[in-house]
């Protein structure tokens, strides 16, 4: 890479403007049903058959005693059958590491009415109310646009020392901004270089839970 290229790869790198969401350590900070959970590893296990704990927590985003617990309460339902190694003592740290689970005969039901539910399976998804904090922390608005964001936006944009002056007032504005004139003078263009101003990043959770059903 040459020095220039890692130099303007450098002032690219985009920054959150609030610290990441927290790791998730109990059901109650979830803050979701806990039979959306349990729906969800019976999705994952249909979908997966004789996945170990591991497996489970890396597909559904949460940490493994959430999981430990979620496979305890549904082998008490007889949703979940356990698959271990004969050959491991079942208290040794590498014979849980190797326990698989599959769908008991009822689990296998189950899953099929929480897959006519609904079919969403991957990460457990985020409350609405959570969701809603998060959006609201990472409003733009909320964020000063410096020039220096606004030149290096505008560096390839033919005519921008004009524009900087006007640009840079509306951003900060936190307002709707209209770019008008002919077509193909450049609007969608200097749109997109707007948006490299902003030099921010934004966390977008893989699902968000309105209403559990």
């Amino acid at each position: 890479m040459s020095a220039i290229e890692q130099h303007s790869s450098e002032e690219h790198v985009l920054s959150p403007q609030v610290d990441a969401p927290p790791i998730v350590s109990s059901m109650e900070e979830l803050q979701i049903p806990g039979a959306v959970v349990e729906n969800l590893v019976l999705k994952h296990l249909s979908a997966f058959p004789k996945s170990d704990i591991l497996h489970l927590a890396q597909m559904m985003g949460i940490v493994t005693h959430l999981i430990e617990n979620v496979l305890a309460d549904l082998r008490k339902k007889a949703l979940v059958e356990v698959y271990q190694p004969s050959s491991q003592s079942l208290f040794s740290e590498s014979a849980k590491s190797h326990v698989r689970y599959a769908l008991s005969e009822q689990g296998m039901y189950q899953a099929d009415v929480a897959f006519k539910k609904d079919a969403y399976i991957g990460p457990v998804p985020v409350a609405l109310s959570v969701y809603n904090e998060m959006v609201e922390k990472q409003d733009l608005r909320a964020q000063l646009i410096r020039r220096p964001d606004v030149e290096r936006a505008l560096s390839d944009v033919y005519g921008a020392s004009r524009l900087i002056p006007v640009l840079g007032p509306a951003i900060n504005s936190g307002r709707a901004l209209l770019l008008y004139g002919h077509a193909g003078t450049g609007k969608s263009f200097v749109a997109a270089r707007i948006l490299n101003a902003l030099n921010t990043s934004v966390y977008v959770p893989h699902a968000v839970l309105r209403q559990a059903t």
